[in-house]
C-alpha cells in the first residue's frame, strides 16, 4: 500500500496530462467509432439480446459510439458510469461493486465479502488476461483469460482491475496506475440492469470495455477485452445477514494468486 500511496501522490501532481493526452467529453473518456469493428452498441446487443444492436438514448454527449449515457433494447439498460466527476476526482475514488451506480466513479472498485463471477464475452485479439490486485499497483492475479470458462472469485475490501496483454503489458482501471502510459484511461465500465435469467438473480451485473493498445498506438474504440462481472454476497455473508450477527463478524482472507 506504501507504494500505492507513493504512486498516487506522483501522479495527482500530473494528472492533467492524462486528460490532455485522453479525449474527454464531460465526465466520461472518449470512446471512438470503431469503424468496421463492432460498437459497444453492437457488443450489448449480442450479450443480452437477439444480435441486434442497442439504441442510444439518456444524454447525448456526444455522436462517438460510447458518449451516450445510456443503451437499451427496451427491456435491459446499460448505463455508462463516470470516470471522473464534474470536479475532475478520480484519484482515490471507490465504487461499490454491488450497491455502486450512475454518478460514481469505475476507477477503484471496493466490497464487502462478496462473490465475483467474471466471464469474458468479448476478445478483439487473442492472448488476453483479465484479474485484479489487491491495491498495490503491482501484483496481478488472474481470474479468467480469453478463452476459458466463466471464473468465481471470493473477493473482500479493496481491490483493482486489470487487463493483461499477451503476459507483459497490464492496464489498470486505475488511470493513475498507467503512469507507464501517461496516465491514461484503458477502461470504460456500464452497469447492465433489467438482465432476468436465474445467473442475475441477486446480482450487480457490470460490463468492463478495455482498451489494450498503449497510447501511442491505440484506435480508443474500447472492444479489444469485454468482460461481464456478476456480484453477489457470499453465501456465508446471506446467512449471517440472516442472522443478524454480519456486523459483529467480520472475516479476513490471506490473498492468494490465482493465476
Amino acid at each position: 500500500m506504501a507504494v500505492r500511496a507513493f504512486l498516487l501522490a506522483v501522479c495527482t501532481s500530473i494528472l492533467s496530462m492524462a486528460w490532455c493526452v485522453t479525449p474527454s467529453f464531460a465526465s466520461h473518456t472518449l470512446v471512438n467509432d470503431p469503424g468496421p469493428e463492432k460498437s459497444h452498441a453492437k457488443i450489448l446487443g449480442e450479450v443480452y439480446g437477439d444480435g441486434t444492436a442497442f439504441t442510444q438514448t439518456g444524454v447525448a454527449e456526444d455522436l462517438g459510439n460510447g458518449l451516450w449515457s445510456e443503451f437499451t433494447n427496451g427491456d435491459i439498460t446499460a448505463y455508462r458510469i463516470d470516470d471522473w466527476d464534474s470536479g475532475g476526482e478520480g484519484l482515490g475514488t471507490t465504487i461499490n461493486i454491488r450497491n455502486g451506480g450512475v454518478g460514481d466513479i469505475d476507477q477503484f472498485f471496493s466490497a464487502e465479502p462478496t462473490t465475483v463471477t467474471a466471464s469474458v464475452v468479448e476478445a478483439g485479439v487473442a492472448n488476453q488476461t483479465f484479474g485484479w490486485n489487491e491495491g498495490n499497483g503491482l501484483d496481478f492475479s488472474k481470474i479468467v483469460a480469453w478463452d476459458e470458462p466463466a471464473a468465481d472469485t471470493e473477493i473482500e475490501g479493496f481491490f483493482l482491475w486489470g487487463n493483461e496483454v499477451d503476459l507483459t503489458d497490464v492496464w489498470w482501471s486505475e488511470e493513475a496506475a498507467n503512469f507507464m502510459d501517461g496516465m491514461v484511461d484503458h477502461m470504460v465500465t456500464y452497469k447492465i440492469e433489467g438482465v432476468t435469467g436465474p445467473e442475475y438473480i441477486g446480482k450487480t451485473t457490470w460490463l468492463l470495455f478495455w482498451e489494450s493498445d498503449s497510447s501511442d498506438i491505440w484506435d480508443q474504440d474500447y472492444n479489444d477485452l469485454v468482460v461481464e462481472l456478476r456480484a453477489a454476497p457470499e453465501p456465508l455473508t446471506i446467512c449471517l445477514l440472516g442472522l443478524g450477527i454480519l456486523p459483529v463478524l467480520r472475516r479476513r482472507r490471506n490473498y492468494t494468486d490465482i493465476s
